[in-house]
């Protein structure tokens, strides 16, 4: 007999006697994984790419990746959503953002169903867009531009409120020497409305 047809035997007693502590091991083993899969279901991951226009710097595009999953956007993209028993907090833990090649942010959303983390990134994506626009003064969302009138009492109110500030700060100086001056960063609290 050669060493392989004995190592085969011996292999085959040790099965023959331990047959019942391999069937318990099995059967644990088994339980041991179908219990964590229903503890750790399975997730999704899926991308959604945003390009950026222009030059960007790095430093400038790892703040725009910030940006993407900050919690206004998410907030926004979880009031879009409507998922019951999900909220914006939530949602960040699922949410990531990198930023690519190419002025590219790649934005990933982890949901339970491939179609839930599309609609996630793909939202994500959307009001990244939405917010980095309004913040850049180009908003073309029709719902969000305010009338002619409404941006005058906007004026009127901001107007308001900047004399309010100016004549607690320092009553004396008028505010239009500060226009004269607009590097002197000390003068800006003084200032008020004639």
């Amino acid at each position: 007999m050669s060493d392989d047809t004995i190592r085969l035997v011996t292999i085959g007693r040790i099965f023959r006697r331990r047959w019942r502590l391999l069937t318990i091991l099995a059967v644990v083993g088994a339980l041991v994984g179908y219990g964590t899969s229903l503890l750790f279901p399975p997730r999704y991951t899926t991308a959604a790419s945003v390009l950026l226009p222009g030059a960007w710097e790095e430093r400038e595009l790892l703040t725009q990746a910030e940006i993407a999953t900050s919690s206004v956007v998410v907030d926004r993209a979880a009031a879009t959503l409507g998922w019951t028993g999900v909220s914006g907090s939530e949602l960040r833990d699922r949410v990531s953002a990198k930023a690519a090649d190419g002025n590219i942010i790649k934005i990933s959303g982890t949901a339970e169903t491939p179609e839930r983390a599309q609609k996630l990134s793909d939202q994500v994506a959307q009001q990244f867009v939405a917010f980095a626009a309004r913040l850049a003064g180009d908003d073309t969302d029709s719902q969000a531009s305010a009338g002619p009138e409404d941006l005058r009492k906007l004026v009127v109110r901001t107007s308001r409120r900047i004399t309010e500030l100016a004549d607690a700060a320092d009553p004396g100086r008028p505010w239009r020497a500060c226009r004269a001056a607009p590097s002197s960063r000390s003068c800006a609290p003084r200032c008020r409305a004639p």
